[in-house]
């Protein structure tokens, strides 16, 4: 069994799929120098010529390849996590990048928690070709953070690293976005803080995230439809709980639909 299965899942990015690729290897090549095994596996959901030949030059004695027909992030993910054989499993997106230490950093804090936790890196640096945003990633045992504002945004990013086990038992739910449903690590990150599970940072790690520009991506159909997360459980019984929604400009601000998820 291999320490980290680290995934990789990309659609029509084309040739800035290279730099995703280079740095999962620098990532890899650190992890292996400190000891560490990692696999790699690429998914390629309905990819654009362009992508699957950066993908197959790239990756060729690296990494393996699988060609997928779901035209949907959540079945990509779970289908990557049912081919792991390792105890923990790291996304990333084919327009993102790791931070060389992110799968150390991540393995060693993971190791030594007591707890069950996701891990997400503490910056986020969000960024085109002409700016670039850093986010504070919040940690759930910190101070700073809200349930009530998870509520409102979605704290983390999908490119998370946690035990296998924990994918594979709550494993990403079908965006259907033309219902209103949407941002599948965001009803992701509900359900799993509703098993218990908390949602922390590798302190001193980054990622970088590509602001999309593609008009028929994911992240562009979901905001473009307003879609939302599903609403479950923990939501209605906290917002019931500490009485969050009180007034009506909160309610009006209430990020769920009439309708029942």
């Amino acid at each position: 069994m291999n320490d980290i299965h680290c995934v990789v899942n990309a659609h029509r990015e084309g040739r800035i799929v290279h730099a995703t690729i280079a740095s999962v290897k620098r990532a890899v090549s650190y992890a292996e120098r400190v000891g560490l095994s990692c696999s790699v596996l690429v998914v390629l959901d309905r990819p654009s010529r362009e992508t699957e030949k950066v993908v197959e030059r790239e990756c060729e004695g690296f990494a393996d390849v699988a060609t997928v027909d779901f035209g949907d992030l959540s079945h990509s993910r779970n289908y990557a996590v049912s081919r792991s054989q390792a105890k923990y499993t790291a996304f990333v997106d084919g327009d993102d990048l790791w931070g060389e230490n992110w799968l150390v950093e991540c393995y060693t804090t993971a190791n030594r928690s007591k707890k069950r936790i996701v891990l997400h890196p503490e910056f986020n640096i969000f960024f085109d070709s002409e700016f670039c945003h850093v986010f504070n990633h919040v940690d759930m045992e910190d101070h700073d953070f809200e349930m009530e504002s998870l509520y409102r945004m979605n704290y983390w990013t999908a490119l998370s690293f946690a035990e296998t086990s924990v994918y594979a038992t709550h494993p990403f739910r079908k965006n259907v976005i033309l219902e209103g449903f949407g941002y599948e690590d965001w009803t992701w990150n509900f359900e799993t803080i509703q098993a218990g599970i908390v949602h922390k940072i590798a302190a001193g790690t980054v990622h970088f995230v590509r602001k999309g520009v593609a008009h028929d991506s994911l992240l562009a159909q979901t905001n473009k439809l307003n879609a939302l997360p599903r609403v479950l459980k923990i939501y209605r019984n906290d917002l019931d709980q500490h009485d969050t929604v009180t007034s009506p400009e909160k309610s009006a601000s209430a990020p769920f639909p009439r309708k029942a998820a």
